[in-house]
């Protein structure tokens, strides 16, 4: 069966979201380039959060089971950018590095859970998928508030 643009880019928001979830995970070496529009708002967002991180000496720790993505909805909003609604958990942990590389020293900075409904849209170039802009359009903190994800 042949996949359509628009089943491209709910897998693109999957694709991304992983991904900064990995770069999240080792900030110094992240290129937000792979996952935004280089002068976008997302980028701008995407490098203020890895600064932060880099900042703090903070690196996330995803936690599977409470970490994932359920696409809503998919819609064409310009030749090549989609935007898609997605409902998502973040359960990654934040935690402080102090200063190495060495995993078995991390304290736990911030366990929240925190779930999400957002609008994301995204932009297909001859480098792939990247996000333009993200917009939170609800926001539940300490809950799952999102259906289990069939897709992740």
């Amino acid at each position: 069966m042949a996949r359509t643009a628009a089943d491209e880019a709910i897998s693109a928001v999957l694709v991304i979201h992983h991904g900064i979830e990995e770069c999240l995970g080792a900030p110094r070496r992240c290129d937000v380039s792979r996952f935004a529009v280089p002068g976008s708002r997302a980028a701008d967002m995407l490098t203020d959060l890895v600064q932060q991180y880099r900042l703090l000496g903070l690196v996330a720790r995803p936690v599977p089971e409470l970490s994932y993505v359920v696409p809503e909805s998919v819609r064409r909003i310009g030749a090549v950018q989609f935007e898609v609604v997605a409902c998502e958990v973040d359960g990654s942990w934040q935690m402080d590095s102090r200063g190495t590389t060495d995993t078995a020293d991390d304290a736990v900075w911030d366990d929240r859970l925190v779930s999400r409904r957002a609008r994301h849209v995204l932009e297909h170039s001859p480098l792939g998928w990247r996000r333009v802009d993200v917009v939170n359009l609800e926001v539940w903190e300490g809950v799952n508030a999102c259906p289990r994800s069939v897709r992740v």
